[in-house]
């Protein structure tokens, strides 16, 4: 490249050159070619045109006038991924770099390698871009992003604020943060409940939380708890407040139910009896109003205590229906969940299962069987058999 300028001398133009630049490339690596030498003319007050012997490429040597060009830089060594480590001044000096992991990020330069050296150290955050550089004084120029990564603020060592960005953007809701909730405890008596921002939001910021039941919080947590006193909707906001950006508020409808009140009414305990598993016991539930969901379960007690069993469906009304071969009793509750994950068991009622006879009396025998006044029971109809039975044309063998 040239510089060069036009006068009128004598009423005749003069073309004299005033400055230029060569740069030449090399080949470090196979099929790799990387700038060399970047040299730069000493023209003074210049030469007129007609007195400069201009460069040339014959046969593959490239030909200048060396005397009247210095090397301005000079790249001496690049390593695998193309990144110089080392290069020279015009002054002279050389200058080593090194590179984080094969990458175009710089992590050092250090000038004049060796007992005099001067170094700049450089940290970055990566995917983002620079954030410390440490100079030979050991002193930290440090930069910020806000959380859109997008750079904020230069400081000094002593954290003083050198330079400042903002970015206003067409309905910029700026530092914005939402929440979540939950409920904090299992507990069906708890109408606590956990809330939890998402976003970190930029330093400096005041998180006011609005509860929605009279109580606001200033410098709020980003974790916080709070135990409503009442069922009922509330409306929950979030407002952010930073000197920079323009106050944003987020708000959430949570409802706080009823604590579940799981009450079976019918049948009353003990007083409920099946023969051998033809006489279905009904079992509901009494709650308070809510979208609940409801889990039945039973525990058989023949052989001791047994493990609870779920039976039925989802609702607040069951059929039981016991199967079995040997007099015993089972036990059944229900379990309520509210949708906010408060769970309560129910009251528990004991059925008598009788396979053998019927105490109860003639009364009691189901429809199709009849009362055996001699043996004291309620005798099945011929053929029939609880489940597990079969029937051999005289009795039922069960295995």
């Amino acid at each position: 490249s040239i510089t060069s300028s036009e006068k009128n001398e004598n009423s005749a133009f003069t073309k004299t050159l005033l400055g230029g630049n060569i740069f030449t490339f090399k080949e470090f690596f196979a099929d790799k070619v990387y700038p060399w030498e970047n040299k730069k003319y000493k023209a003074g007050n210049g030469i007129v045109f007609s007195n400069y012997s201009w460069s040339s490429i014959s046969s593959n040597v490239f030909t200048f006038q060396n005397l009247q060009f210095k090397n301005q830089f000079t790249y001496g060594i690049y390593d695998l991924f193309g990144n110089a480590t080392s290069t020279t001044g015009e002054d002279g000096l050389p200058m080593s770099y090194t590179w984080y992991n094969g990458s175009s990020l710089l992590t050092s330069a250090t000038n004049n390698p060796g007992p005099y050296q001067h170094q700049n150290i450089y940290t970055h955050k990566l995917l983002v871009g620079l954030s410390n550089i440490k100079d030979p004084n050991g002193q930290d120029l440090k930069f910020i992003y806000d959380g859109f990564n997008r750079l904020k603020l230069g400081s000094d060592y002593q954290n003083n604020i050198l330079s400042r960005y903002s970015y206003n953007y067409r309905n910029d809701r700026g530092n914005d943060i939402s929440f979540t909730y939950s409920t904090y405890s299992s507990t069906p008596s708890s109408n606590t409940i956990q809330f939890q921002t998402q976003g970190s939001g930029e330093p400096g910021t005041t998180l006011i939380w609005d509860f929605g039941e009279g109580t606001v919080k200033e410098n709020g947590l980003n974790s916080e708890l709070k135990a409503y006193g009442a069922p009922g909707n509330y409306t929950v906001k979030l407002a952010t407040r930073h000197p920079e950006y323009p106050t944003a508020v987020t708000s959430k409808i949570i409802r706080i139910l009823p604590v579940p009140n799981a009450q079976i009414t019918s049948p009353t305990s003990g007083t409920s009896r099946t023969v051998c598993g033809v006489s279905p016991t009904t079992c509901s539930v009494t709650i308070a109003d809510g979208p609940y969901n409801y889990q039945w379960e039973y525990q058989y007690t023949a052989n001791g205590t047994g493990n609870w069993q779920a039976f039925g469906t989802n609702s607040n009304t069951a059929v039981y229906n016991f199967v079995g071969v040997q007099s015993s009793s089972s036990s059944i509750r229900c379990k309520i969940t509210d949708p906010a994950g408060n769970s309560r068991y129910s009251n528990y009622i004991t059925v008598f299962h009788y396979c053998s006879g019927n105490p109860g009396g003639q009364n009691e025998c189901p429809s199709g069987w009849t009362w055996n006044a001699q043996l004291g029971r309620c005798d099945p109809p011929a053929g029939y058999c609880a489940e597990g039975c079969v029937w051999n044309g005289t009795q039922c063998v069960c295995y």
